[in-house]
Formats: structure tokens, sequence, C-alpha cells
């Protein structure tokens, strides 16, 4: 498969509202251009301004994407599933991550490994393949991703960063005041299957890789509303 370029955005940022246009009180909004991923997250990490107008036009843009519209239709569909269904689902969610937890310290229930043999078997069986060098967007509370070796749970990411912004400002909520929300910007080391979430919708661009990848930090940038860790993710 093809990479979804993630490259050379143009946002056309503020202005006036469109039924001034054409009068003296009419300005027309600025235009921002990005080239590379890495300084659309430092963009974001320090001013939330524009980031619902961003989120609009990045989502407009991978709606026409051909790569992005091509995994959309090869996606599992959920009601298809047993455990990507069931992960869905509050109080599912967090069980299966502490079964994944369990299964890499060696001290889970029958249970729990068939939860997680079950959820990797379905993103393995997955259409899906997310080639290397693909760059994804993972947003949390905290820098576990490469501090854990190899990641004991699985790992939800997405092509939209803007998505990513709020999990992590979410995430560093539920861990308490001295949480830092983070960001990641990961490039894939390996092609990879992955499981297409959110029902199949255009809202979210998740996808949810397997258990047990290796992460692997090569820099880290400060922010206002949340650091940037720059990784490579693979098996």
């Amino acid at each position: 498969m093809s990479t979804i370029d993630l490259c050379n955005w143009r946002f056309s940022l503020g202005g006036s509202p469109a039924q001034l246009a054409g009068t003296e009180h009419y300005r027309a909004p600025d235009t921002v251009e990005i080239g590379a991923p890495i300084e659309l997250l430092k963009r974001l990490s320090n001013d939330a301004t524009y980031e619902s107008a961003i989120q609009r036009q990045i989502q407009q843009r991978l709606k026409i994407d051909p790569t992005a519209r091509e995994w959309h239709a090869q996606r599992t569909r959920i009601g298809a599933t047993t455990h990507f269904k069931a992960y869905r689902k509050n109080p599912h969610y967090e069980q299966y991550h502490v079964a994944a937890r369990a299964v890499t310290a060696g001290n889970a229930t029958s249970n729990q490994q068939g939860m997680v043999s079950g959820l990797d078997g379905e993103i393995g069986a997955s259409k899906i393949v997310v080639p290397a060098g693909q760059v994804l967007f993972h947003g949390r509370g905290d820098m576990h991703l490469h501090e854990q070796q190899p990641y004991p749970s699985f790992v939800s990411a997405s092509l939209d960063p803007t998505v990513c912004s709020y999990h992590a400002t979410k995430r560093k909520r539920q861990n308490g005041k001295n949480a830092k929300a983070v960001i990641y910007l990961l490039t894939l080391r390996d092609a990879l299957p992955a499981m297409w979430g959110n029902g199949g919708g255009l809202d979210e661009w998740e996808l949810l890789l397997q258990s047990g990848l290796t992460c692997t930090m090569t820099a880290v940038h400060g922010g206002q509303r949340f650091d940037i860790v720059e990784a490579t993710i693979g098996i």
C-alpha cells in the first residue's frame, strides 16, 4: 500500500464571515503553509486559536485522499469482530489494556490471555496494512510509549493530530495534576496491520495497532499545551 502524505499543508485561517464578502468590512483569511508534520504539531502545541479550522481542513483533505479512501473501504466491519467490538466499549476498553500489561508481566489469567490474543488476532487479520514510512499521531498523558519497551499494550494512532490533541488533554486530566499531555509523531519502521476504529466513521481517523510494539524516541519538544515526542515504532 502507498503511504498517506501528511506534508505540505495549506490552511486558510481567520478572516471575515463569508456573508461580508464584497463589503468594505470583509477581510480575507490568512493563508498559512506548513511543510512537515512536526511543524504542524509545534504550532498546535502552543496555539489553539484555529485548531477547529485546522481540523476541518485536515479532514477535508483526508476524505479525498485516494489511499485513505482505500483503507476506509478495506476496513473490517466492527460487527464482524468479537474482541474489537468489545474493546471499543467502556469498561472493556481499559480491561483489554490491563490484560495486555498482565500478559507482558507474565501474570495474566487465561481469560486475559484470550482477550489479548483475540484482539491481536483480529488486528493481524485486517486488510489494512499500514506501510513502513507512514506517519501517524498518538496522544496520551505520559511518555510510557517509549519508556516501556516493548510497549505492553495496544496503540491507538490517528492520521489527524487534532484528534490526538483532544485525547492527550483528556489523558492528562485523568492522570492527575502533575501529568503532561503528550503527542507522539510516529514513523512506522515496519509495515503493520491496523484496525480502522470509530465505527467506520471519518471523524477520528483511528488506526489501532497491535500490542508489544517497540517505540524508539528520536527527539522531544516542549509546548504550552502538550509536549511532542518524535519516534519510530515497529515490531
